[in-house]
């Protein structure tokens, strides 16, 4: 090789003189007898993180609507002409939490319907 000629990443490995290096591997199965793998299924732990998730998606609307409807209810909130903006802005703010609940429970359990890969 010239000097200009840049080495090439994929040539085997050499040591000073130019000759291949041979590296001895261990029979299979030696090395990974002795431990699980590292993505081994963990069952409590999977229902545990479906249960955490049932309870965040839950409690968005939840939340939402508990706040609105006790600011609805307060005696100072409660005048004749804009009672009906209070019914459409808890409707409003609860179709919003609904559908980002609906969307955090198909992020967080990688659900995805065929429908999402179509065009």
């Amino acid at each position: 090789m010239s000097a200009s000629t840049p080495k090439n990443a994929a040539s085997p490995a050499s040591d000073a003189d130019g000759e291949p290096v041979y590296v001895k591997l261990p029979p299979p199965g030696a090395a990974h007898a002795s431990r699980p793998p590292q993505n081994a299924q963990s069952p409590l732990l999977q229902a545990a993180g479906t249960i955490l998730a049932v309870l965040l998606c839950l409690s968005l609307p939840l939340a939402a609507g508990a706040i609105l409807v006790l600011l609805l209810v307060q005696p100072s909130t409660q005048k004749e002409g804009l009672v009906w903006l209070w019914i459409v802005m808890i409707l409003f703010v609860e179709s919003i939490a609904i559908l980002c609940a609906v969307g955090l429970w198909r992020e967080l359990t990688g659900w995805t319907g065929r429908s999402d890969y179509q065009r």
